[in-house]
């Protein structure tokens, strides 16, 4: 397991330029999702809010999280909780310039239990 424990995880896919593009922010946000999930898996850690930080052509910025019930480290929970704060990006009419996905409040992975949610 890495020794760095750093608090918050965070990936910014790039655009070649500013986009209003829903499908163009979805892939984004599916990157970003897919690319957090390999380094949570790898320091055996588990995210318990996403944040999603949009910064607009103009320089304003955005910005929406929610808090997981459970942490987790699967793909499709992050992409899930990514696409639900996206579409409040998406309410706002100017094109995107840069995205970031946040993972933070994380914590270890209990040896015991699978790094997926279970359903009980």
């Amino acid at each position: 397991m890495n020794a760095d424990l750093t608090t918050e995880l965070r990936y910014s896919p790039r655009f070649r330029q500013p986009t209003s593009d829903p499908r163009v922010l979805s892939a984004g946000v599916g990157e970003a999702a897919e690319r957090l999930t390999i380094r949570l898996r790898r320091e055996q850690r588990l995210a318990n809010r996403v944040r999603l930080v949009a910064v607009f052509a103009d320089g304003r910025a955005v910005a929406a999280e929610v808090a997981l019930e459970r942490g987790t480290s699967e793909e499709p929970q992050l992409y899930r909780a990514g696409r639900a704060l996206l579409a409040k990006v998406l309410a706002q009419p100017h094109p995107v310039q840069k995205l970031t996905l946040i993972l933070d409040k994380l914590r270890i992975a209990s040896p015991s239990l699978p790094l997926f949610d279970r359903a009980d």
